[in-house]
C-alpha cells in the first residue's frame, strides 16, 4: 500500500513540475494554431529564445484524455514521446530556416523543442 501511495505522490508533484515549468515559460506567449496533414497543433514560440512548446488541438487533447481516463490510463497515448509532435514542429520551422536542437516533455500532450537559425 505505501508503495502505491509513493508512486501517486511521485506522479502528482511530477504534474505539478511541468505545469509550472509550461506556466513560467509560457504563461505570456500566446498561441498560433498550425495545421498540417489534417492535424491541429498549438504552438507557443518563443524566437528570441529559441524554443517552442507545441500541444495537439483541443479536440484531440480531449479524445486522447477520455480515451486515458476510460481505460484508468492503460490505452496507449501516442502523444507521451517527441517522435508525435516533431512531424509538425519541423515543418512550421522550416520556413524561418530553423532545425530543431533538442526537446523533452513538459507534460502529457506538451512537448518543448529547442531550436536554432
Amino acid at each position: 500500500m505505501k508503495i502505491w501511495m509513493l508512486t501517486a505522490v511521485a506522479v502528482s508533484l511530477a504534474g505539478c513540475a511541468g505545469i509550472n515549468e509550461a506556466m513560467t515559460k509560457y504563461g505570456d506567449t500566446d498561441p498560433v494554431t498550425y495545421r498540417i496533414d489534417g492535424s491541429t497543433w498549438r504552438i507557443f514560440d518563443q524566437p528570441e529564445n529559441g524554443r517552442m512548446m507545441i500541444t495537439t488541438g483541443v479536440g484531440t487533447a480531449g479524445a486522447t484524455g477520455a480515451k486515458q481516463g476510460v481505460t484508468f490510463g492503460l490505452a496507449n497515448n501516442p502523444y507521451e514521446t517527441g517522435a508525435a509532435y516533431q512531424p509538425a514542429a519541423t515543418a512550421y520551422l522550416a520556413p524561418r530556416g530553423c532545425k530543431i536542437t533538442g526537446g523533452h516533455l513538459v507534460l502529457p500532450m506538451q512537448y518543448e523543442f529547442e531550436y536554432a537559425c
